[in-house]
């Protein structure tokens, strides 16, 4: 089957939204389908399992928006441990059966506005977006420049927090601040992707931050440290992880379910439950695990499958190995 489109996804169960359906374009059948979709996801639809691929930046990396738990690791083709982000807080330094922490990959309790960093010294930012946008279309930047002040820019006669950077494909700008480090972001929806890129204009030197969809409002990404190995720069990393669902969608976008009858039972569980209706809430409940069933039966091959933990807390992996 061809892959679904979020505003396929509305249109299937727009009718079951509520207690007596809505329009496809309101607003609560995009919550709605979100919800639907997370429901899907929880109770096993195929496809919840996928592997990235990485090269670490500074020993780090960053993970993308549609992952929620890294599963499995190789570093450098090796299998290693998967460590949570209280990692630096444990009293024993070991995992069960005596595995040592000392390799492996785990998780940064901070939160990260981009997904490279800026050059040491510092640099400007600039947006370039992919297609023309509206013309009030933009970025703020919030940050500590060269001089380790915190940024402000001018606005209605009073300053803010942040610079105000344009979002425009024709005559694109940086900012006049040289930025060093960067402690918040907030963008306009957008049409599309844009990118943010730190540039030296004395230099005419580049480098992507990070890339943003269209309904990134306030973004943020989760960065991974490795652990171990020889001081080298860099490492390939490869990671079975468990996908996640955006915050929004725009309509073009493809979603991560391809079986269409699943997406229609869920909606008309989830109404039923809406309209106190149990025993038909039951049964759909019932039809949808049927279906999931069957699908992944269909999908699985004859070979021996992979074990893993069907647990969705970071919390709870300590050694998966």
């Amino acid at each position: 089957m061809n892959a679904l489109s979020f505003k396929d996804v509305k249109l299937a169960i727009a009718k079951y939204c509520g207690k007596a359906g809505k329009c496809a374009d309101d607003e609560t059948v995009s919550l709605f389908a979100i919800e639907v979709m997370q429901q899907l996801l929880y109770m096993g639809e195929y496809g919840g399992l996928r592997t990235w691929e990485f090269i670490t930046h500074n020993g780090m990396i960053t993970m993308p928006q549609d992952m929620e738990l890294p599963l499995k690791v190789k570093i450098d083709k090796t299998v290693e441990n998967v460590m949570d982000k209280f990692y630096d807080f444990y009293s024993h330094t070991t995992l069960d059966h005596c595995v040592p922490f000392e390799k492996g990959l785990v998780e940064d309790p901070n939160k990260y506005f981009t997904q490279f960093d800026l050059p040491p010294c510092g640099a400007h930012i600039i947006a370039l977006p992919y297609c023309d946008e509206a013309e009030d279309a933009h970025f703020i930047i919030n940050g500590i420049d060269e001089y380790g002040k915190e940024v402000h820019y001018p606005h209605d006669g009073v300053m803010l927090k942040g610079e105000h950077l344009s979002i425009t494909k024709k005559c694109p700008a940086y900012t006049q601040t040289k930025f060093k480090k960067i402690t918040g972001i907030e963008k306009t929806e957008t049409n599309h992707y844009v990118r943010l890129y730190w540039y030296k204009p004395e230099t005419g030197e580049k480098g992507l931050l990070g890339e943003y969809r269209p309904k990134d409002i306030h973004p943020s990404f989760r960065r991974f440290r490795v652990l171990g190995g020889n001081c080298k720069e860099w490492y390939r990393v490869t990671i079975l992880g468990r996908i996640r669902l955006f915050d929004s969608y725009s309509d073009n976008d493809i979603v991560p379910f391809s079986n269409i009858r699943a997406i229609k039972l869920m909606a008309q569980q989830l109404q039923s439950e809406d309209n106190n209706e149990l025993d038909a809430a039951q049964y759909k409940n019932q039809r949808i695990e049927q279906t999931l069933n069957s699908e992944n039966n269909y999908k699985r091959t004859t070979s021996q499958t992979l074990d893993h933990v069907h647990v969705v807390s970071a919390g709870n992996i300590f050694n998966l190995i």
